[in-house]
Parts: C-alpha cells; structure tokens; sequence
C-alpha cells in the first residue's frame, strides 16, 4: 500500500485528475522516454522517475532542457546507496548525452538550479548501446563544461565511416583517449580503422567563442579489414582552441612508406607530427605551414598519427600515405631551410642506369641517397646514375630560407638479363613441377620453355633480380626446351636445352616361375 500525494502551485492552485492502470510487465524496457517540468522559479523544483530494468545495463542518456539559455537543469540517478551519476548542467536549448551502467533498480532526478530565471522542461531518453548504422545528434553552448558522451559497439574490427556536422559553431570528435580525435567546423564525412568492441565517442565543443554548437555523428561500416594504400587524410583547425587531432593507420603488417603533409597557414606556426606504435614513438619530425614535406616511414601495422600544433593562428594538413614507387615516379614538395629534410622511398626493380631530374623551382635543394651525394645543388640538375636492384632513401638537404622543388627518377636502360641455371631441369609430362631459375638482372615479365614456334609459360610466384621461382604447366609435352625470361623492357635472356619433359614411365612387378 503507498500513499499518494497531489501539491499544488501556490500561485495559481490546480484541477487535476489521477488515473492509474495496471499493466502486465514487472519491469521497464528500453528505450525508456519522460517528459516533464515545468521546473524552477515556482513552487516545483524537481521530479523523480524510477526505473526499473531488472538488472544493472549499460545505456546512453540523452536529456534536453527546454526554456532559456541562461537556465539550466541537472539529472542525477540513484541507487539503493546513493547518487551513482549526474549529468550538470544541462542548460535551456541543450541537449546532451551521457554514458553509465544503467542500476538494475534506479531512480532519476531532475532538478532545477535555484537561480533560475524562469521555469524550464525537460526531455530525456534512456536507450540500449546502439551498434553501427546508428545516428546522434546534440547542442552544447561554449560556456558548458559537460561534453556529450555516449557509446556504440562495433562488431567488428575494420573501417567505419563516420559523418560528422557542426551546422553551427565547432566540435571535435573523440574516440578514445589517442584513437580518433577530429575536428569538424562543417561536414565531413571520413573512414578510420576501429577495433572490435564497444567504444565511447565524445564530442568536445569550443568553450572559447560565445556561439552554439549543433553537431551530430552518424556511424557506418565500411565493410573493408583494413586501411589501403594510398592512404588520404584532411584536417586541421588546430593550434588556438584545439591542439591536436589522432588518426589511426590499420596496414594490417608493417610496411614502408612514403608519406607526404602539406601544412597550410603560417610560414612561423608548425605542426608536429608523431607516428605511434602504441605507446611507443617511431619518429617525429615538424611541418611548417607554408611546407609539403615528404618522409619515408616504416608504418607499424597498427599505427596512430598525431598532430599538434599551439600557434597564432590555426593550421590545416594534409595527409597522403602511398607504397613505396618505381621508376617511373616524380615527387614535389616545399621545404624551409630550417625545417625538416624530405626524404622518400624509391623501389629501384633492376640494376641499371637511371636518370633524375632536380627542378628547383624556388631555391636550391641537394638530394643525396645512402649518404653518397648523387646530384650537385641547381635550378634545373639532370643526372644519370647506375643503381642496383633494391630500395633507395632518398633525402633533400634545402640551402635556402624556400625551396620548391621536385624530383623526378626514370629507368633510362636496364641490364642485360642473364640464366645460368634451372633446378630441376626436368619433369614428368602431365604432372607441374616447381623449378627455380637463378641468374642476373631479372625484372620479370614473363617466362617461357620454347620449341621452335611452340612456347609454354610459366607461371611465375615470386622473384628477385637474381631468382624466379615459377611452375612449368602439366600440359608441356614430352621433349627438350629452351628457357627464356622476358624482362618487363622486353629484353630477355636464354637458355638452351634448360629442360627436359619425360615420358611417364610405369613399372610392373613380374613374377617368375
């Protein structure tokens, strides 16, 4: 048996009737809705709601307060103990989101600041963790210190797009501590790597500027495992009201890369760039505004991004993050003398001459590879160098207080491929045999066993300048064949009589009397 109270509003008394219906459920079920108020500057300050789930539930809450600006409304959720959150303040024309573990048995109280102006309501929802294909939406006021808060499960680990809006003021969007951090000043629609699991997202709204901040957040699964290359990133407005933004890299193994930043504002203001494998550095290196630098990089699988930037004045960035290239292939970027050097990554296929070219379009600039300086300072520098089989840095020393520049490398002729050997040098006919075939200056396009008009490929699985290892097809006939590489400048190299195709020869057990 409980007892029913009914206060009215001393100001201007009430009618009023009461109806209560018994329903079949012995507990409240998700999302749970309430509406109320109006509270403050009258008679009624706050309200209680109970809530009843049956058991203690992970839920996001979002509350908005509807009145003036200048009034402003607190939540806070009991248990058997006590307070176990609160949500303050909560001002007129809000509406924030929060993230708790949910009481199995709670009570929620709306309560009104004692200052208020005029009364205010309220709406509010309790709702389940969400997974993707799951939208959010909010406004915060710059002088608010609560930052809307709420989680999703993502089901699985890989890349999901996020569409991010700010249509009015500015916000940066969080998840987690050092994962994605972003700001949007707009709309934006961008992809990052998330791990399996049930994340909080946060959105942090600028408290410097006397503007509202209407912002919403739509999660997506792309579908994708991981990141590919090239890898591309826009972003920025950091350095005043925010400092930093974290981008995550998911190659999914450790690769080399190249990767180029290009900073757009003050020539005066810099942002620096950290590659983080986990908790632990791999470089660091600065990008003034006015620069687009290169740096060859040995991303970790699992790698994060950080820029941070304290400045005069924001800065934007630019990010693109590509396999390491062969010739041919051009790079350009602008460097300060006292800034960092550009380097980058050059996958050099086959030993042979090959030609640069050094455009200094502003300045001077040297580039030099493996610490040996391959091209003297210049306008315009051309020179040809003969390079073996692997992978270069390449690394520009700028001598000037601007320099803009590009680099250009192409293969001006290859050396001559030749086979010394072919192990083994037979098989069985109708039956593939795996063959590895070693010698020089391989830069392979394809391989063939040859009989006058009658030719037969191989299908290559893997090589190097000095080895190929292909599979000679079951359907050679039975006979005596040439080998011949083909480059992929279709120069080739040959040699006769590699391999032999025998007869299928079977042996039977003869038994004499």
């Amino acid at each position: 048996v409980h007892d029913l109270y009914l206060i009215q509003d001393t100001g201007s008394g009430a009618d009023w009737d009461v109806a209560i219906t018994a329903e079949a459920a012995t507990s409240d079920s998700l999302p749970y809705a309430a509406a109320g108020g109006e509270l403050g500057d009258n008679d009624f300050s706050e309200e209680w709601l109970p809530l009843q789930l049956g058991t203690a539930t992970m839920v996001n809450i979002e509350m908005s307060a509807i009145g003036g600006s200048g009034d402003e409304l607190a939540l806070m959720v009991h248990d058997g103990g006590g307070i176990v959150a609160t949500l303050s303040p909560v001002f007129g024309g809000e509406t924030i989101w929060m993230t708790m573990q949910m009481p199995a048995s709670a009570r929620l109280q709306v309560v009104a600041d004692g200052g208020n102006g005029a009364p205010l309501a309220y709406e509010l929802e309790v709702t389940a963790i969400p997974s993707t294909g799951s939208s959010f939406a909010g406004q915060s006021y710059d002088n608010n210190s609560v930052n809307s808060s709420w989680k999703v499960t993502f089901p699985s680990s890989g890349l999901y797009q996020f569409d991010l809006t700010a249509t009015a003021g500015m916000f940066q969007f969080e998840l987690g501590a050092d994962h994605i951090l972003k700001t949007v000043t707009g709309t934006s629609s961008v992809s990052y790597y998330v791990p399996a699991g049930t994340h909080e997202l946060t959105v942090v709204q600028d408290d410097t500027a006397a503007v509202t901040t209407d912002w919403a957040v739509t999660v997506n699964n792309v579908g994708a495992s991981a990141d590919a290359l090239p890898y591309e990133k826009m972003g920025g407005a950091i350095g005043t009201v925010f400092n930093d933004e974290w981008l995550p890299v998911h190659l999914g193994e450790a690769t080399e890369v190249n990767m180029r930043i290009s900073a757009m504002g003050n020539d005066t203001d810099e942002i620096e760039v950290t590659i983080m494998n986990g908790v632990s550095e791999v470089t660091s290196f600065t990008v003034a505004g006015t620069e687009t630098l290169w740096r060859a990089i040995e991303m970790p699988a699992d790698a994060q991004i950080h820029l941070s930037a304290t400045s005069a004045a924001d800065l934007d960035y630019d990010i693109r993050i590509e396999a390491v290239a062969e010739p041919t292939y051009s790079w350009s970027g602008q460097s300060l003398q006292t800034g960092t050097e550009p380097t980058f990554y050059v996958d050099v296929p086959i030993r042979g001459v090959y030609q640069i070219i050094v455009n200094s379009e502003q300045g001077f600039i040297n580039f030099s590879y493996e610490q040996t300086p391959a091209i003297e300072a210049g306008i315009v520098v051309t020179s040809e160098v003969e390079l073996q089989a692997g992978t270069y840095i390449f690394t520009g020393t700028p001598s000037a207080p601007v320099n803009e520049w590009t680099f250009d490398i192409s293969l001006l002729e290859a050396f001559t491929p030749d086979i010394v050997s072919i192990t083994p040098d037979e098989g069985t006919v109708n039956q593939p045999v795996v063959v590895t075939i070693t010698g020089t200056n391989f830069w392979v396009d394809k391989v063939e066993l040859v009989d006058g008009a009658n030719r037969y490929e191989l299908t290559v699985t893997a090589w190097d300048e000095t080895s190929i290892t292909a599979t000679v097809p079951a359907n050679v006939p039975i006979g005596t064949y040439d080998l011949v590489v083909t480059n992929a400048d279709d120069q080739t190299a040959e040699l006769t009589d590699a391999f032999m195709v025998n007869p299928y020869v079977l042996f039977l057990p003869i038994a004499i009397k």
